[in-house]
């Protein structure tokens, strides 16, 4: 079994560009793991599509907590797979509210 200089946990969007950036020293030795499978799905190659994807085996079925607004939960779109959460076109931002940091900084 070879060795690796590195070993990479991740092949999302961060780890792909990372292991590219590393094995560009023909002397290094990189190892991209991830726990996706090898073929893409149809609706992968269609970013409208995304919702389709959320119940399979290209996404990790993440869910937030009940919301207490609704007493429903939310699906997260999380990619599993080559590229991570952008291989499902899940790519979630989300920002708090301002007055959700204001104890920050008395927090250290």
């Amino acid at each position: 079994m070879p060795g690796f200089d590195f070993v990479i946990v991740g092949a999302g969007t961060a780890g792909c560009v990372l292991a590219a950036r590393l094995s560009q020293d023909v002397n290094t030795q990189v190892l991209l793991i991830e726990a996706g499978g090898s073929k893409m799905l149809p609706a992968q190659a269609s970013p409208p599509a995304w919702p389709t994807l959320l119940q399979t085996p290209a996404n990790w079925g993440d869910v937030t907590v009940e919301q207490s607004a609704t007493g429903t939960s939310v699906r997260l779109p999380r990619g599993r797979g080559l590229g991570g959460s952008s291989a499902i076109n899940g790519m979630v931002f989300a920002r708090g509210h301002r007055l959700g940091y204001d104890r920050w900084p008395g927090q250290g």
